[in-house]
């Protein structure tokens, strides 16, 4: 009897783990497939689970990503304005401080930057993820998803650009346009009067129709900068 029991504990067992081994191969399965990028991470943020995605957005291969940390010095976050983010706001350790789901957050990946420079973002994601429990209050692990924003976020970029540009193309023309006005009118008066001069005061000297008349050529010579 005591041997019968064994064998069924063994049994048991046996059966047991290969439960557990097929519910992890279909855990992995399940995130390899996922249209996202997703990292698993343990309670001590070390990298459990990953795929292939999120491989592609870190710039690492998965012999790199393997055994890496939250806190790992690879690679760094920045936010929406491109600042550097202090490692406690990274999105896996939010989740493993609070244990609440994350909301959505536009976040940059960036390689570490020599020195103090500042980390440029090589990709922009949109963040989301949540902690997963084996019982209340006991966490398993936290599992963090991204999604690949670097084409909307350029995209982005060039409509802020083009609208910068249009803007400052109107408020040239209309600077022009302000100033064609202003020098026109104190020219038109300066060829007119010149031109009435030379018309209706028959008298003049010679010297003084001479100047008047470099006035008017002067004036029309202005003038037809301000049409150019």
């Amino acid at each position: 009897e005591v041997a019968q029991e064994f064998n069924r504990m063994v049994a048991a067992n046996a059966a047991a783990r290969e439960q557990l081994r097929a519910g992890e191969q279909h855990y992995r399965t399940l995130i390899q497939n996922l249209p996202v990028a997703v990292v698993a991470h343990l309670p001590d943020s070390a990298i459990e689970v990953f795929n292939d995605r999120a491989c592609a957005l870190l710039r690492m291969t998965p012999a790199q990503m393997a055994g890496r940390t939250a806190l790992d010095r690879a690679w760094c976050f920045v936010d929406a304005q491109g600042q550097r983010m202090p490692p406690a706001a990274y999105p896996v350790n939010r989740l493993l401080q609070t244990q609440l789901p994350l909301p959505p957050t536009l976040l940059g990946i960036a390689n570490k930057a020599p020195g103090d420079a500042p980390p440029q973002a090589h990709t922009w994601v949109m963040v989301t993820g949540y902690p997963q429990f084996a019982a209340p209050g006991r966490l398993l692990r936290v599992i963090v998803a991204f999604v690949d924003m670097t084409a909307q976020r350029q995209a982005e970029a060039l409509r802020v650009a083009k609208e910068s540009a249009e803007a400052a193309s109107a408020a040239k023309s209309a600077f022009l346009s302000r100033v064609s006005h202003e020098l026109r009118t104190p020219l038109n008066a300066v060829i007119g009067f010149s031109q009435l001069l030379l018309l209706r005061h028959d008298h003049l000297p010679d010297e003084s129709r001479r100047q008047v008349a470099l006035i008017q050529e002067a004036g029309q010579h202005l003038l037809a900068l301000v049409d150019e």
